[in-house]
């Protein structure tokens, strides 16, 4: 089990590789002034099977609705998002709103479209019998993340810890346990756990009865988008049209990302314009946590 204070300088601030498929440089289209071919990830998604058994069918819309082929670009780990994009490796990526903070300071990334998420924002869960009824109770008591970084799981957690008059860095020990939060909750390994409600839900319903043994202590406030973020080489013509394409044909683009079950949690999204203030939030949230330097 790694314990560490809330929050480190470490492996998901460096500009590391971790690309597991290496690509070279895009050739300009002389039409459109854009790449021959849009090579795509996602932040949370680790390995080309799994990124085309949830993505494939959106890329695929994607490029019929931009009359471009899409190439996914499978990553090690969110690690190598940035310097992919800041070595002309990758042009597209989603990512979630903190992770786009450090694409953005690590590597210039362009937010172009968000999709929203409704009821997007940091649930913490304890168990129900844990005598754990308020965030301040949380001091001295271990919290499990799935990944440093993550915006509803880490840094928006953070933020209610602090509104609570927590100091996360000193109050609470961090375990970081991957996806088995719940696991580690129910084992007594974790005293509480943050993600998005949705995702809380999901990975309850993986562990039979565990729902019935949990409860939430608090949501947080709404927290910004996911957002596809752009590399800030691609013409900025290109990036204009990208966004008003995926804008004016979400309908077929959004019905192609929900084949897979594991996308749900956009079922009532929709695709908007994006720009950075968007996350200004979360900017101030890494103040608040006296972490802006990492995203500077």
């Amino acid at each position: 089990m790694k314990r560490r204070r809330f929050i480190q300088n470490s492996l998901w601030f460096a500009a590391g590789s971790g690309l597991a498929v290496g690509c070279g440089g895009s050739g300009g289209s002389p039409a459109s002034n854009g790449p021959e071919v849009l090579r795509f990830s996602v932040t949370d998604v680790a390995g080309l099977e799994p990124l085309e058994a949830d993505f494939g069918a959106f890329y695929n819309a994607l490029g019929e609705a931009i009359a471009l082929p899409v190439e996914p670009v499978p990553l090690d780990s969110f690690v190598a998002a940035a310097p992919a994009l800041l070595n002309q490796q990758m042009d597209l990526v989603l990512a979630g709103p903190s992770e786009y903070l450090l694409l953005n300071a690590r590597a210039q990334a362009i937010p172009v479209v968000a999709i929203t998420r409704p009821n997007y924002r940091s649930r913490i869960t304890v168990l129900a019998d844990s005598g754990i009824e308020t965030v301040e109770d949380l001091n001295g008591k271990v919290f499990g993340i799935a990944s440093e970084g993550a915006t509803a799981g880490h840094i928006g957690a953070g933020q209610l810890m602090v509104d609570a008059g927590l100091d996360p860095a000193i109050d609470v020990v961090i375990s970081t346990v991957g996806q088995a939060t719940v696991e580690a909750l129910l084992s007594g390994e974790i005293d509480a756990f943050a993600a998005s409600p949705s995702t809380t839900d999901k990975r309850l319903s993986k562990v039979d009865g565990a729902a019935d043994k949990v409860k939430t202590l608090i949501d947080g406030p709404p927290l910004p988008n996911d957002v596809f973020v752009a590399s800030s080489a691609l013409d900025p013509a290109f990036l204009d049209m990208l966004k008003e394409t995926m804008v004016s044909q979400q309908d077929l683009l959004l019905e192609a990302l929900l084949k897979s079950p594991e996308n749900s949690k956009y079922a009532k999204s929709q695709l908007v314009p994006a720009q950075d203030s968007d996350y200004d939030q979360i900017r101030a949230m890494y103040r608040t946590l006296g972490l802006e330097k990492l995203i500077q």
